[in-house]
């Protein structure tokens, strides 16, 4: 018998132009009557990203040419990770009108969760062009990676928000202990601070995968080559998160209506 994740999975990139038309309508209703719309959000993690980099390069005595750019790309991946994650544990809980009203594949709702994020991350982006131009670090088409990267964290966070979405819409406490989890996530990964600048505590960066999701996409951005291992740790957690999704999924799935 065929999975029913993977059949609504299908189903779900068929219909694609529902979740786009969706996700676009969210971030119309969530910035209508601004002048800047989600800009807003790019104007203040760019300012956060400058500020920060200034006063952490001094603090940890780093060259300010290498590291606001390796921050930058840091902080812009990690909010989009985030913000997916912890959006996506109450993903069915905010589209239970929706859900209890229309026959519609659930994972329609995650989709729509992150095309709505893919299009604040890639107003984000903008961020880097800015960064770019003003330190001017090498490009090559090695840089065409990242996107390979992205698609590997985008695998991840699918496997991630199925398998929340549906337990948090049974243990609504579920959410604020990912959250705090998140939080702590934060300091022990490479993100405001760079692997190099550890001495004998590699293993910090050894046993975190999240250091190795988010270095396929900065790494090739920044003219480097990530390693195999890296590699080879982001993709596995991307599988694995993907079949732990879609199996809790297929268990617990059709319970998701009766629980709103």
């Amino acid at each position: 018998m065929a999975s029913q994740a993977l059949l609504d999975i299908a189903l779900t990139l068929e219909r694609h132009d529902l979740w786009r038309t969706l996700g676009w309508a969210d971030i119309r209703f969530r910035y209508r009557r601004t002048t800047l719309g989600p800009f807003w959000l790019t104007l203040s993690t760019g300012v956060m990203i400058f500020a920060i980099g200034l006063l952490y390069a001094g603090l940890f005595h780093q060259d300010i040419s290498t590291y606001i750019p390796s921050v930058a790309i840091g902080i812009i991946v990690w909010n989009f990770f985030v913000t997916s994650v912890t959006e996506g544990c109450s993903v069915f809980i905010s589209a239970g009108g929706f859900i209890k009203a229309y026959t519609i594949p659930l994972p329609i709702y995650v989709m729509r969760l992150l095309w709505r994020n893919i299009i604040i991350f890639l107003h984000n982006a903008l961020i880097l062009v800015i960064v770019w131009l003003v330190f001017r670090w090498q490009l090559s088409p090695l840089f065409l990676l990242s996107i390979a990267g992205f698609a590997v964290m985008l695998v991840l966070v699918v496997g991630i928000v199925l398998f929340f979405g549906v337990l948090c819409t049974r243990f609504r406490d579920i959410p604020q202990i990912v959250a705090s989890v998140l939080q702590l996530l934060f300091f022990v990964t490479p993100i405001m601070w760079l692997p190099v600048s550890l001495s004998n505590n590699h293993w910090i960066v050894d046993f975190n995968p999240l250091f190795s999701i988010i270095e396929v996409i900065r790494a090739p951005l920044l003219n480097q080559t990530p390693e195999l291992k890296q590699w080879l740790i982001a993709v596995c957690c991307a599988l694995v998160s993907l079949a732990v999704g879609t199996v809790f999924y297929d268990r617990y799935g059709f319970r998701v209506a009766y629980w709103l």
